[in-house]
């Protein structure tokens, strides 16, 4: 029998010097056997493979507009705030990810 817990590695968000995550997400994880794992946002994208490799999935946890640059569209008045250190650090996750055939869950961004 396998009694190893799946590592789940999440992102975060940060300001004022600090990382942030809501307890919501950490807590679910653990509530469904699993071990969080918070990812730190300043990494070289080249990095981002290393840090994944110790995780079994990723959770995109939800925080503030993505740059709408990203995806190919103008930066409209609706978007409140942009945060281009975490887009850099959660593009450079999601391609290690997909590298990586990790499963993904992203919450609204």
């Amino acid at each position: 029998m396998n009694d190893k817990k799946p590592v789940i590695g999440i992102t975060v968000s940060h300001g004022d010097g600090s990382l942030r995550l809501g307890c919501g997400c950490e807590k679910a994880i653990v509530a469904a056997g699993g071990l969080p794992l918070l990812l730190p946002i300043h990494i070289e994208p080249e990095d981002a493979q290393a840090l994944l490799a110790l995780c079994d999935g990723i959770l995109f946890s939800g925080g503030v507009d993505v740059d709408p640059v990203l995806y190919g569209e103008e930066v409209l008045e609706a978007c409140e705030y942009i945060d281009v250190e975490r887009d850099r650090a959660e593009v450079a996750y999601f391609e290690a990810a997909r590298k990586l055939h990790l499963p993904v869950f992203g919450i609204c961004r």
